[in-house]
This record gives C-alpha cells, sequence and structure tokens, in this order.
C-alpha cells in the first residue's frame, strides 16, 4: 500500500508502470460504461464537442492528491462535464487547488524525468517537503509544478465551457452568488502584463459564474 503520491517518486519506473495502469483501467471504464452508451453522450454533450473517443480521453480532468491523500495513493478520473455548482467553485479556486492537486500529466511527466535522471534522486522523497520535491523534479530535467498546474487549469476551463450541455430544465433551483476575483490561473502568462488581457478573460468568464444551480 502506497500513502501518497511522493513513493511513486522513490522507485520512479514502479511508479510510471503503475500510473499508466491506473490510467488505463479508468479510461476502460470511462469507454465502456459512459462513453460507449450514445444517450449520455448526446445528453451530456453539445453536439460536436468531441471528435473521437480518443479526443474525449485527452480531455479528462485526471489526477492525484498531494500529502495527505487519504493514506492511499488514488487516481481521480473526473469525466466533463462538472455540474454548474462545481464549475463555479472551480472558477475561484476551489477545485483543483494549486499546490494539492496534481495533473495526471505533471505526475507521469515527472517521474519519466527521474526515470531519465537515473531513478534513485528522490528515493527520500516521502521525507521532504512538497515544494523540495516540486524543486528537485525541476532540477533534474522535469516539468514546473506551477506551469504544469495553470495549464492544465485552462484546459480544464476549455474543455467544460466547449461541451457543457447543462439546459434550466435540469434543475429545480437556482443560486446567484457575486464573488470579487476569479482564479489567477485563467488569465495565463499574457495577463500578468497586459491589464487589457485580464479584464478580457474576465469579461467572458464572468456571466458562466454567476449563477449556480
Amino acid at each position: 500500500q502506497l500513502p501518497d503520491w511522493r513513493h511513486l517518486l522513490r522507485a520512479p519506473a514502479k511508479g510510471l508502470a503503475l500510473m499508466r495502469r491506473l490510467d488505463e483501467a479508468s479510461w476502460r471504464a470511462v469507454r465502456e460504461q459512459f462513453w460507449e452508451d450514445e444517450a449520455w453522450r448526446s445528453r451530456t454533450f453539445r453536439d460536436g464537442a468531441f471528435s473521437s473517443a480518443e479526443d474525449f480521453r485527452s480531455q479528462i480532468y485526471a489526477g492525484v492528491n498531494s500529502v495527505p491523500s487519504q493514506f492511499q495513493i488514488h487516481l481521480q478520473y473526473i469525466v466533463p462535464t462538472i455540474t454548474p455548482a462545481d464549475y463555479h467553485a472551480f472558477l475561484h479556486g476551489k477545485r483543483f487547488v494549486k499546490d494539492r492537486w496534481l495533473p495526471l500529466e505533471y505526475v507521469v511527466a515527472s517521474l519519466e524525468a527521474l526515470i531519465r535522471h537515473g531513478g534513485d534522486l528522490l528515493v527520500r522523497a516521502h521525507e521532504m517537503s512538497m515544494d523540495a520535491i516540486f524543486e528537485a523534479i525541476r532540477a533534474a530535467g522535469g516539468p514546473s509544478y506551477a506551469e504544469a498546474h495553470a495549464e492544465a487549469i485552462r484546459r480544464y476551463n476549455k474543455t467544460h465551457r466547449a461541451c457543457a450541455n447543462w439546459r434550466p430544465e435540469h434543475f429545480e433551483a437556482v443560486v446567484v452568488q457575486r464573488h470579487p476575483a476569479l482564479r489567477p490561473e485563467l488569465f495565463g502568462a499574457s495577463a500578468d502584463s497586459d491589464p487589457n488581457a485580464r479584464e478580457a478573460v474576465a469579461s467572458e468568464v464572468r456571466p458562466l459564474c454567476r449563477g449556480t444551480a
């Protein structure tokens, strides 16, 4: 039993094999129980949202928790679309929280980098802080966690907005809430130095986050 993701880093080749097994098993369940159900697809997604099963698979929100992880590592495999209430929370940084959510693509790329480095760099990862682990992975030629997380958040947002097929008749009531700011990952690097770019994103998303069902 592996308590959390740090133990994957101690033996990256075995950790990578485990994550790939979990990914394949999760995808098989989603494909057989959901994707292949035409009625489910037509009810859940807008027309033309995904060009193929593989396109859909590439846009699933998959990842693991950082420490603690309910005392047993597990892959979270979240299929679009999320509910309006969860999307509202997502826009304000209350879902897929930075430093807590580790996108699957980040975990896989990190393990691959550690394998290329020799495989024994983080044998004591279970005794290290998350910041120290992120720095060690980056130094070994792996991805930047902050960049990988931000990229994943923008992808999740783009996927949800492109495919969500929620309609008023799906709900009995709507709760309207206002918040002063959106999560910073949504804006991207260009908005950091360009106030107009930031406002453009905010104006585009703001109407979508005012109501929750």
